[in-house]
């Protein structure tokens, strides 16, 4: 069983991009929560899934 990870992201984000991050982080409206447990789940049984997205 092989594993692939790929990471999508942006490198033109700028500075308020950033502050609106931190903002939705500690108003509690970021699904941090949800991505961790499904990616400890897929640690834990890497077979019980074929893909697990993130949609930010």
């Amino acid at each position: 069983m092989e594993k692939d990870l790929d990471v999508l992201g942006s490198r033109n984000a700028l500075p308020e991009d950033f502050r609106e991050v931190i903002r939705m982080l500690e108003a509690g409206r970021f699904p941090v929560e949800d991505a961790a447990r499904m990616l400890g789940e897929w640690s834990e049984a890497p077979r019980k899934f074929t893909k697990i997205m993130v949609r930010v």
